[in-house]
């Protein structure tokens, strides 16, 4: 599969629109991951268009697959 055709398949869903296709986080959850993007590693999850914040929803979750495989592992 090409780079092209894997980038169509990307989704962006307004904030305010997450739960119509995904029950967690809450939109008061994503706002709270917005402003604190940098802090928390979000920074590419998250797309400004004209006034609009959207959630680029493969990045969004594969994210949060690689800080659950940072919290997983255990200290040495």
């Amino acid at each position: 599969m090409s780079i092209i055709q894997e980038d169509l398949k990307t989704r962006y869903i307004p904030i305010t629109r997450w739960p119509e296709y995904h029950p967690y986080p809450t939109v008061s959850g994503m706002r709270y991951l917005r402003f604190h993007q940098e802090e928390l590693g979000f920074t590419s999850a998250f797309v400004k268009f004209n006034k609009r914040i959207l959630v680029d929803e493969q990045e969004f979750f594969r994210i949060l697959r690689s800080q659950q495989g940072e919290s997983n592992k255990k200290p040495s």
